[in-house]
């Protein structure tokens, strides 16, 4: 396995693996953004690949008041084998490479798994918040 940054030939198969894992935001999660993304931070989406197949994602959005880490997927036929772990790992010496010392995390409530999987890794609920979006 290899884990490295995602190219933009990747999409096809990160927009599969988000849709899959039930997370992809039809407003946000798309070929273009992605791009610009990456432009702006290459660093930013962290896939895991086996044999030129990518299995996990992670991304994260650096900013020194509030970075943030979200997208985590993993695709079903590679859970539990510490792919997850190993791309949060990677996600958060990125940010600590940058002089960051706290990081936030934004998880759909419907998502249990990962909620109890988050916390395992030391992360722990804020209060309840509306997250918001407005279309320009």
């Amino acid at each position: 396995m290899q884990i490295r940054n995602y190219k933009d030939k990747d999409f096809l198969q990160l927009d599969r693996l988000l849709t899959e894992a039930g997370i992809k935001w039809l407003s946000i999660d798309k070929r273009e953004i992605f791009k610009n993304k990456i432009e702006q931070d290459p660093e930013s989406i962290i896939v895991a690949e086996e044999d030129k197949k990518i299995i996990g994602t992670i991304f994260f959005v650096y900013d020194a008041w509030a970075p943030y880490i979200l997208h985590l997927a993993v695709d079903s036929s590679h859970r539990e084998k510490g792919i997850g772990g190993i791309l949060f790992q990677v996600a958060e010496q990125r940010l600590r490479a940058r002089k960051i010392d706290t990081v936030f995390g934004i998880i759909r409530e419907e998502n249990q798994k990962v909620l109890k999987y988050c916390t395992k890794k030391g992360y722990h609920a804020l209060a309840k918040v509306h997250h918001m979006m407005k279309k320009f």
